[in-house]
């Protein structure tokens, strides 16, 4: 494989110390929503269910999944963020696929936004009870899936991000073999 060659741009250069400090802020984002979410769907809440039952870890979740919505919506404007400097600098076609991930990140946040209250209606705080448990199990299963999706977008947006910085380039950043 090829040494990474920079990518030839007509961009305003910057800093080294401030592009660095940017990718760096938007992994931390990424890796704080992201591995946040990892950690909670895959310990916490099943941990949390055998100590607490199921119904009384969801009302924890219901709770948690606020703090975890609003991590990715900052992260997606990280992304935009990186996206929108690195706009010269980055090949087309990294450019792209980091664009459409970001949309699909952003989009799933936006289900998500809109599903969370829709989900809270149906639970009673005071009884720590599901109101419509059908109804509500139905939307969880939605919920489920699309931060399913949300999550494995994120792996290869910070895979592009780490990998197809600005200053490096390989066969997704547009450089050849030759």
């Amino acid at each position: 494989m090829p040494e990474p060659q920079p990518v030839q741009s007509s961009a305003r250069p910057t800093k080294p110390w401030l592009e660095g400090g940017r990718r760096f802020l938007v992994c931390w984002l990424m890796s704080f929503s992201f591995g946040g979410f990892l950690l909670y769907a895959g310990a916490v809440v099943p941990l949390g269910s055998q100590l607490v039952g199921e119904t009384t870890q969801g009302f924890v979740t219901q709770r948690v999944t606020v703090v975890l919505n609003v991590a990715v919506l900052v992260t997606c404007l990280g992304l935009v963020w990186d996206v929108w400097t690195n706009w010269s600098r980055r090949s087309p076609t990294a450019t792209r696929w980091l664009m459409t991930l970001t949309g699909i990140i952003a989009l799933c946040c936006g289900i998500l936004w809109t599903l969370h209250p829709l989900m809270d209606r149906l639970l009673d705080s005071q009884e720590l009870s599901v109101n419509q448990p059908v109804r509500f199990y139905r939307m969880h299963r939605i919920y489920l899936w699309v931060s399913a999706i949300q999550w494995a977008s994120s792996l290869p947006a910070l895979w592009i991000l780490v990998n197809y910085s600005s200053s490096s380039s390989d066969s997704l950043t547009g450089s050849s073999d030759s």
